[in-house]
Order: C-alpha cells, then sequence, then structure tokens
C-alpha cells in the first residue's frame, strides 16, 4: 500500500512546479533575447531590410511587367492577325506636350551633366594632340639635328 499523502500538500506541490515552469520559461525566453542581440551585433540589420524591400519592388513590378504583356498579348490574340491594338498612352511621358517645374529642372540639370562631360572630352582631346604634336616635333628635332651633323662640312 502506497503512503498516505496529504491533498493539500499535493495540491501545493503541483502548484509550485506550474510557477517554476512559468519561471523556467522566462528565462530561457530571456537568454534566447541575450543571445539573439550578442549574434546581431555587428549585421547590418538596416541594410538588410532595405535590401529586401528592393528585391521585392523589384519583384512587383516585374510582376506587373509580366501581368502587363500577358494582357498585351491576349488582347492581340483577341483582335487577330491584321489589327494592331490601341495605343492607351498609360505610363508613357509626353515631354514634348507637358513640362512641368520638375521636367525643366531635369533638362536643364542633364544638359548640365551633357556639357560638363563634353567639356571633359575636349580637354582630353586637345591634351592628347598637344602631346601627340610634341612627340612628333621632337622626333623631327632629333632627325633635324642628326642630318644637320650629317651635312656639315666640319
Amino acid at each position: 500500500m502506497p503512503p498516505k499523502q496529504n491533498s493539500k500538500a499535493v495540491a501545493a506541490a503541483a502548484k509550485k512546479a506550474v510557477v517554476q515552469d512559468v519561471k523556467d520559461s522566462a528565462a530561457a525566453a530571456a537568454s534566447e533575447r541575450e543571445t539573439a542581440a550578442d549574434w546581431a551585433q555587428g549585421s547590418n540589420a538596416k541594410g538588410a531590410s532595405r535590401a529586401n524591400a528592393a528585391a521585392d519592388k523589384a519583384d512587383d513590378a516585374a510582376r506587373k511587367k509580366r501581368e502587363k504583356d500577358a494582357l498585351l498579348a491576349e488582347e492581340e490574340a483577341s483582335l487577330g492577325a491584321g489589327a494592331k491594338p490601341k495605343a492607351s498612352g498609360i505610363g508613357k511621358k509626353n515631354a514634348k506636350n507637358k513640362k512641368t517645374d520638375l521636367g525643366f529642372l531635369e533638362d536643364s540639370l542633364v544638359s548640365d551633366a551633357e556639357k560638363k562631360a563634353k567639356k571633359k572630352k575636349e580637354a582630353a582631346k586637345k591634351k592628347a594632340e598637344a602631346e601627340a604634336a610634341k612627340q612628333a616635333e621632337g622626333k623631327c628635332m632629333a632627325s633635324c639635328e642628326g642630318q644637320a651633323v650629317r651635312d656639315s662640312p666640319f
């Protein structure tokens, strides 16, 4: 026969076990947070999230393009071989007809950048031509001096 136990003592032991389990789980969660913080130290969390956002955006754009191409192909197939689909003009920029402040600003910035690139290219070209002229002049002088020495009566 098993030894007799007090029912109140058994209930108290069970309650103690439940409380201890709660404490252990809280301690385990805290140690897990500390470990995660140690591993995250030195990592580039912002850069990773930005990269993920950029990848999601690119995936979304690719998905939209595929859907648009599929709709266009479906429309072309429904119209038949001889007919051409109507240009909707959605998503196309009509810069010639509509100039906004941003359009003017963009044009000026682009033209300034083009002018700057053109000046750099011209300067490099002039420099290369000047160096080539110096080299040719140096070769001419060397050959002229040698010829003068041979033709000299002395």
